[in-house]
């Protein structure tokens, strides 16, 4: 891994753009001119691994994040939170988190999807099935208390959650598909101002 960390830092100035705030606390940012890919986040202290991977859809008032590692970012002067990155994120797309109605976190740790597991498994819910919560509902709690839920606050703290899901989703539609085995649930959090 750690020639993926020496070529990282070799090559991504050369493919995107470093910005603003990000740059100016050390970190590498990198994107291409489409307007929905990936924006990519280096720590200079986490080096081994991408910090964030965020994709912003302006037209679909929706942002996916694929990556959010800033929990093992070891501390360095400058450090940002993932609220901050993620303002960064949508500036850089021309956009603010206010725009947002949905965030999608496509990456869920391994407790979250014990967690998942069991709730299916304990009220008997099709592993192929979507789950949705809205608040005041059995399981709103359950799931309003993960750090994804905390996460997705803070990056929109202007406005409230109306509604978690769990979606399934097809395995073979992403790019890492053979990682993955099948299918996978991905968070999703809806917005209400």
């Amino acid at each position: 891994m750690r020639s993926f960390a020496l070529l990282a830092s070799l090559l991504l100035p050369l493919l995107g753009v470093q910005a603003g705030k990000l740059e100016e606390n050390g970190y590498t940012v990198t994107y291409d001119e489409d307007p929905e890919s990936s924006v990519n986040i280096m720590s200079p202290s986490y080096t081994e691994y991408t910090l964030n991977s965020i994709s912003i859809y302006k037209q679909e008032s929706r942002a996916v994040i694929y990556i959010a590692e800033n929990s093992y970012e070891p501390y360095h002067d400058g450090q940002l939170s993932l609220a901050e990155i993620f303002e960064e994120v949508c500036s850089l797309r021309d956009t603010v988190p206010g725009n947002l109605d949905l965030l999608v976190f496509d990456d869920l740790d391994s407790a979250t999807q014990t967690k998942i597991s069991t709730y299916r498994r304990q009220k008997k819910i099709d592993r192929e099935e979507d789950i949705e919560f809205t608040p005041g509902t059995r399981g709103w709690s359950e799931f309003a208390n993960l750090h994804y839920y905390s996460k997705a606050k803070a990056v929109n703290p202007g406005k409230s959650i109306s509604k978690i899901q769990i979606k399934v989703m097809e395995a073979e539609r992403l790019w890492d598909w053979a990682d993955r085995d099948g299918s996978y649930d991905a968070l999703y959090f809806t917005y209400s101002s």
